[in-house]
């Protein structure tokens, strides 16, 4: 049982044994060189403001919430912490942070702690919000959005098969409850 919960494989069927021309048959060109030969790309979500989860996307496990993205002035998406982070308590999140070994980086590299998917850098010691600034790649995130109550029902109107709107709703209701906690903790 992996950590947060999650259990078996990622939504690609990856599997932290799998070979390197598995991962290149499961994943774009792009997202293999982020996510596999550790490259970089700047990209997509670096100006999304949709309210959503961000999940890696090799494993599927939900790394970053949206509540937690801001503009870092990077070319990269940035997040002051991790989903399901409590204080300085990261035992219940997806992510790894691992020192590297290069003499050119002052951050340490960010990867899936499920599939050892490399995700991007983190920097501490980094002005507000949180001291931490996680740059990720956005190849290697894969953004769910929350769905309204009223889009829920205008899908279901307009006859969007229910096992789909149950896996939104279920994403959506996994992170409010991590949000909700977290802003609990917060309090305390």
């Amino acid at each position: 049982k992996g950590a947060g919960g999650w259990e078996g494989l990622g939504e690609l069927g990856c599997d932290k044994s799998d070979a390197t021309t598995d991962w290149q048959k499961k994943l774009t060109p792009e997202q293999f060189y982020a996510t596999r030969k550790i490259g970089t790309e700047f990209g997509i979500y670096l100006n999304n403001t949709k309210p959503g989860v961000y999940h890696c996307v090799c494993f599927n496990a939900p790394l970053f919430s949206s509540e937690k993205k801001y503009d870092s002035g990077t070319a990269w998406a940035s997040f002051s912490e991790a989903c399901g982070t409590c204080g300085s308590d990261e035992n219940s999140i997806n992510i790894l942070r691992r020192q590297e070994n290069s003499s050119e980086s002052t951050g340490k590299e960010v990867i899936c702690k499920q599939c050892d998917a490399h995700l991007g850098h983190v920097f501490d010691y980094v002005p507000e919000p949180s001291g931490h600034r996680f740059c990720i790649s956005s190849v290697a995130l894969k953004f769910k959005p929350f769905i309204s109550r009223l889009d829920y029902c205008n899908l279901l109107l307009a006859g969007l098969p229910r096992s789909h709107l149950s896996s939104l709703i279920s994403v959506q209701n996994s992170a409010a409850r991590i949000i909700h906690l977290a802003r609990r903790f917060d309090h305390v």
